[in-house]
């Protein structure tokens, strides 16, 4: 039987070796995992309601705006569409019956927001980060305005 001698530099050679193979196998690995994220964003459209809005709060808000999330500071999307509806609230009248009547100088604002979000089985993200979700409240804001409004729909854009 014939004993393998080995020095200094050949266990250096094998060890570097290693090191390398592993490197190697980490950048494909880590190339692979944003191949993935790429695949996954798609572009989205989404409508938030603001309700009993200002009429100065409703004007701000432009079509063409970029839209923030208030609490991370992320950009959320732009706006695409904006639309109004007078705020209605019961009033009761003298003789015991309720009505459907306008609040004046208020009303409810309807934005269409578009943006690349991850899409996956667990959900919607813009700008990777931000969850959408139909129901939430998020307070969003735009250079020149900040509101509260609910996520009232989503739905992935075919472009």
């Amino acid at each position: 039987m014939k004993k393998i001698k080995m020095n200094m530099v050949d266990i250096a050679v094998v060890v570097l070796l290693i090191v390398v193979a592993i490197t190697i196998k980490m950048r494909f690995q880590k190339f692979n995992r944003s191949d993935d994220i790429a695949s996954q964003m798609k572009a989205v459209q989404y409508t938030m309601k603001f309700s009993n809005v200002r009429q100065y709060t409703a004007d701000a808000f432009e079509e063409g705006d970029l839209v923030f999330d208030k609490q991370t500071g992320v950009e959320i999307g732009k706006i695409v569409q904006k639309s109004q509806k007078a705020n209605m609230m019961d009033v009761g009248l003298m003789d015991g019956t309720v009505v459907k009547s306008a609040v004046p100088g208020k009303s409810d604002l309807f934005l269409t927001i578009e943006t690349d979000a991850i899409v996956n089985d667990n959900g919607y993200y813009a700008n990777k980060t931000i969850e959408l979700k139909v129901g939430s409240e998020k307070i969003v804001e735009t250079l020149y305005v900040k509101s509260e409004g609910k996520i009232l729909s989503i739905k992935t854009l075919e472009k």
